[in-house]
């Protein structure tokens, strides 16, 4: 770029702003206000700043915006991103007008949106460390990301991976392998390597003096909660937001402690811990942080998180099995929090009898989750204490587990119990508790406090609930009190449960069993608190609403009024020949399926309406049972219809299912070649489809369809954009139908709750 003292010439300008050369002709010539040239050594040239100054405010036409820019882009904000790259920065003008791209949520949603449509050219788990270790470089890196983003602006994928291979062996000890041959070969993936450079180049990187949470940290979490959320690393899930924030506050982090997660995942648990410990005033450099990971992903993955947000974490040169040898130094930690993999068998090496952890018992072989309690037990200091997850099995399962449970009771290593809401997790519906561990005192100790928190947490997308930060505090504000010796029992909620009454359950954990029924009893009190958490429920929806509408109503705008006359023509194929099907085990070998309460979720013909899977009553088997039929593990994009029944049926596998299983009397749908599994969603509930549907399927009182049928039934197939076009449109109506079905069901609620107060002899208005 030609410069001279802060000008440029109007090629230049074409060049910054991605426009063609005429244009900025155009705009000197036609527009008033263009900034006058000054004649320098360089010839006719133009002061940055007066340009930049001049395009804020001016709007980029919907077809001349490129990916990434929400629909109000401005000229000035595409000009100034790429004169980052050069190395300049032009300041905004104070009294220019914000747009969407300037507001944190929008912003993120946005970006989110344009980043997702990428994920079809590669394979999942390298789309997510590629995309995570691009945000990486772009906050830690500069001069590499500098030139990642030149290359990008200029179109020159080769040089883009050239770059990448330098950054990976720069940054070997944190970053996964960016450039994959197999991943990156085709046009295609090599634009949209160089488009997702574009997109990230959007964020700026955070105030290193300050600490505060920037786009780049909301991002990362942003990114993380939804890319990492799609693999397992050998039993690890990426631990929600709302759980996270949980576990930090029972525990109280404090600067200056020894932090410490014996399976980290993706660090999101010790990232929450500097989060909480900068909230409260303190410094997160004079924090010992400190964690294990199962697999070098996985601890690859936590030392970006970590990174990221400005801590400096020790989590060692490669994957650590904490269990297996507990690492030297791994004890006197003033704080352990941790979500391991539940039920992991194989967890030991040799023979686990003689390890000194196993204080209070050798912990089964088949069931690694007292081994986990007890090893942070063991590495506690005197003073430490402990939040770790479990599945709510470990509070009642009876055998070995009873036997460890009971001698940790006894001895005061469970400080309490919080039973939490199921369906807080995309990648499994399992419920969880938090277990409050500390190391044993010599005196006896007197009481467990059980808090039950099922009832708590509000739907925030169709099967994943979420705690609010008021029900949060609330869970700790209840523990604190208990700490500090204050009454803290509430009916239906929680108390301080004598160590004799546990003694007379069997050591039975789970807190509902020791709490009355606070709904058996309706109280002004108790009414009162319903509705303030309807209302505020209905709050919520009605932003989401808002929302919903808005993106409906952006996708119908994209719909041609040429309603009909599609240029390109639509293939006409078979079912068979874009994707493979496979029917649900049935006969002897779906009657083999053992269920149980919890484990992986078993898809039937009733967890399938209105093109989703509904699991509110889905049935499980256990670990053992879904390694055994692990053929019929379903995958994000698989799609499921019924094949015997009521017919008709279908729904798309998204992240948060993948995993469950293929149940009885159902087709799995896996997608190959040209068609994406959304679009096949919506296909097979066109007219066409469903009558070739009831007119293929035998059976006089159960209609059925085999595979060999379902094989041969046609498909009309449109190009793989329009199929993504339909896709987006028509699942932007199912997330407002869904948003409409969640405000019904709470306004209903709501009226019952005042209904119910009636019964009561009281109603108080303020009149």
């Amino acid at each position: 770029m030609t410069t001279s003292e802060g000008h440029i010439s109007m090629a230049d300008i074409a060049r910054l702003a991605e426009v063609k050369p005429a244009a900025v002709s155009n705009w000197r010539r036609r527009s008033p206000g263009f900034p006058d040239p000054a004649n320098t050594v360089d010839g006719e040239q133009f002061a940055v700043d007066d340009v930049a100054a001049w395009l804020d405010g001016r709007k980029i036409p919907k077809n001349a915006l490129k990916a990434g820019e929400p629909l109000d882009a401005e000229y000035g904000q595409r000009f100034r991103r790429n004169l980052d790259s050069a190395g300049i920065v032009v300041p905004r003008q104070p009294n220019a007008p914000e747009t969407s791209a300037s507001k944190p949520g929008d912003f993120l949603r946005g970006l989110w949106q344009e980043l997702d449509g990428y994920r079809n050219y590669l394979e999942a788990p390298f789309y997510r460390d590629l995309v995570l270790g691009l945000l990486y470089l772009r906050v830690h890196d500069t001069f590499r990301w500098r030139e990642l983003a030149v290359a990008s602006s200029r179109g020159e994928p080769q040089r883009i991976r050239e770059v990448l291979t330098q950054a990976t062996d720069d940054h070997r000890s944190t970053l996964p392998d960016l450039v994959d041959p197999a991943q990156l070969e085709s046009h295609a993936q090599a634009t949209g390597l160089a488009d997702i450079v574009h997109l990230l180049n959007q964020v700026q990187p955070p105030d290193a003096v300050s600490g505060t949470d920037t786009d780049a940290h909301r991002l990362f979490e942003f990114l993380l909660e939804r890319l990492a959320t799609t693999d397992r690393f050998h039993g690890e899930f990426h631990t929600p937001y709302s759980v996270v924030r949980t576990m930090v506050e029972l525990v109280e982090p404090r600067t200056g402690e020894r932090i410490h997660d014996p399976c980290c995942g993706t660090g999101s648990l010790l990232t929450g811990v500097v989060k909480f410990v900068r909230e409260h005033g303190g410094s997160a450099s004079e924090l010992s942080v400190s964690g294990h990971a199962l697999t070098e992903s996985s601890r690859k993955l936590a030392a970006m998180n970590l990174s990221v947000h400005g801590a400096d974490a020790e989590l060692g040169p490669g994957a650590v099995h904490a269990l297996h040898d507990a690492p030297e130094g791994d004890h006197d930690f003033d704080v352990i929090v941790s979500n391991p993999p539940f039920a992991m068998q194989d967890w030991f090496r040799g023979d686990p009898a003689g390890d000194p952890r196993w204080r209070y018992g050798t912990p089964p072989k088949d069931r690694a989750n007292f081994a986990w309690l007890q090893h942070s037990i063991a590495a506690l200091a005197p003073e430490g204490r402990a939040a770790m997850l479990m599945p709510e099995g470990a509070s009642f399962r009876r055998g070995r587990e009873r036997e460890i449970r009971a001698a940790m009771v006894e001895a005061g290593a469970v400080e309490a119990v919080v039973a939490l809401p199921g369906q807080l997790f995309k990648a499994t519906g399992i419920s969880v508790s938090v277990w409050v561990l500390k190391k044993p005192e010599d005196k006896s100790p007197e009481t467990v406090f059980l808090l039950d928190a099922t009832g708590m947490g509000r739907m925030v997308e169709r099967t994943r609930r979420a705690l609010a930060d008021e029900e949060i505090e609330r869970i700790a504000d209840l523990y604190r009190k208990f700490r500090a010796g204050s009454a803290t029992a509430e009916s239906g909620l929680c108390r301080a449960v004598p160590i004799a009454e546990i003694r007379e359950h069997e050591y039975l954990l789970s807190p509902r069993g020791y709490l009355s029924d606070a709904a058996a009893e309706v109280t002004p009190s108790n009414a009162a608190t319903a509705t303030r958490a309807h209302r505020n429920d209905l709050v919520r929806l009605s932003n989401l609403r808002t929302s919903a509408d808005t993106e409906a109503e952006h996708q119908l705008n994209r719909i041609s009024s040429r309603m009909g006359d599609d240029s390109e023509p639509w293939e006409q194929v078979t079912l068979g020949e874009v994707c493979d099907v496979l029917s649900g085990p049935g006969g002897a070998v779906g009657k083999k399926f053992e269920y149980s309460a919890g484990g992986t979720s078993v898809i039937k013909p009733k967890n399938i309406r209105d093109n989703r899977l509904i699991t509110e009553d889905v049935d499980k088997v256990d670990p053992d049972t879904a390694e055994r039929w692990s053929r019929y593990r379903l995958a994000a994009g698989d799609v499921l219809c019924v094949r015997t029944g009521t017919l008709g049926r279908q729904a798309l596998v998204d992240a948060e299912h993948a995993g469950a299983l293929l149940g009885t009397a159902c087709f799995r749908l896996r997608p190959r070649g040209p068609i994406t599994g959304r679009y096949l969603t919506y296909w097979l509930g066109t007219p066409p489809a469903q009558d070739w549907i009831a007119g293929n399927a035998p059976g006089t009182t159960v209609p059925s369809l085999n595979a060999r049928m379902l094989r041969s039934m046609p498909v009309a197939l449109p190009p793989l954009r329009t199929q993504e076009a339909i896709g987006e449109i028509l699942g932007a109506l199912d997330d407002k139908i869904a948003v409409y079905e969640r405000i019904e069901q709470s306004t209903a609620e709501l009226r019952d709750s005042l209904t119910a107060l009636l019964g009561t002899g009281t109603f108080p208005l303020d009149e």
